[in-house]
């Protein structure tokens, strides 16, 4: 029996490789793929851990942007030469990520940040009973996030006024829920604790990460749900974190 962490690691690798091509692929398919599949957990954790990978890849350019932006610009807020591409960019950021203060260096740096991949999966299989919920079938939608006003959405079965956005996609999904925990006022404990961690240059887990998440439901006992799901599946991924590729080539590398 292979070492938990090499089998974390051979599935890092398969992820890459066999969902290297989901773009050329419909994701509206993922459910079959899941339901012809020997093996529904581990192939849900296959098919998500490109899209976490990439979401993640796309925040720390985002991250690089504001880092490079502050150094460019020591006195932003004062400084009348700002580029035009370089002022939209930073809107756009600014926007994407709530942040109140334009100029607000502190701020960008706390809530533009990578997630864990463990709790990315396990809120996921939690939230999507591993992909087999109505809500996740119906829309897409595999962290259980709540829609408001008039975005696209399906109702809760016995209350119509719960609300489930819709998404075109399980990417969009992924996309969607990183993105809130890293810009909704009820995450900032999450984002603190992120951010602490990294300044003390300590791992930040999925496991710390969890015990910050005490609004992301109404389960009382929700977030031990989660450390549960994490501690018996997904631990092992952030330690693996750095293995996972986007393509065939990085593999390749790897090799």
């Amino acid at each position: 029996m292979l070492p938990r962490f090499l089998t974390v690691y051979v599935s890092l690798l398969f992820a890459a490789f066999a969902f290297d091509n989901t773009k050329g692929q419909k994701e509206a398919s993922w459910n079959r793929i899941l339901e012809e599949s020997p093996d529904r957990k581990q192939t849900f954790v296959n098919m998500l851990l490109p899209l976490i990978n990439e979401q993640n890849q796309k925040i720390l350019k985002d991250r690089e942007f504001i880092t490079n932006f502050f150094e460019k610009y020591p006195n932003s807020q004062s400084d009348a030469k700002i580029s035009a591409g370089d002022y939209a960019k930073l809107l756009e950021i600014a926007s994407t990520y709530k942040v109140g203060g334009l100029f607000d260096k502190k701020e960008y740096f706390e809530k533009i940040d990578t997630i864990p991949a463990s709790l990315v999966l396990s809120q996921a299989a939690l939230e999507s009973g591993w992909g087999s919920s109505r809500v996740s079938l119906a829309s897409n939608n595999l962290f259980g996030q709540k829609s408001f006003g008039a975005k696209k959405h399906i109702k809760a079965i016995g209350n119509p006024n719960v609300k489930y956005a819709a998404f075109d996609s399980i990417g969009d999904a992924v996309t969607s829920y990183m993105t809130n925990l890293n810009s909704h006022e009820a995450y900032r404990e999450f984002r603190k604790k992120r951010a602490d961690t990294r300044l003390k240059n300590i791992e930040f887990t999925g496991l710390k990460a969890a015990k910050t998440l005490i609004n992301y439901s109404d389960v009382g006992n929700y977030t031990a749900m989660l450390s549960t799901m994490i501690k018996s599946y997904f631990s092992a991924y952030d330690e693996a974190k750095s293995i996972i590729g986007t393509s065939a080539a990085t593999i390749r590398l790897i090799y």
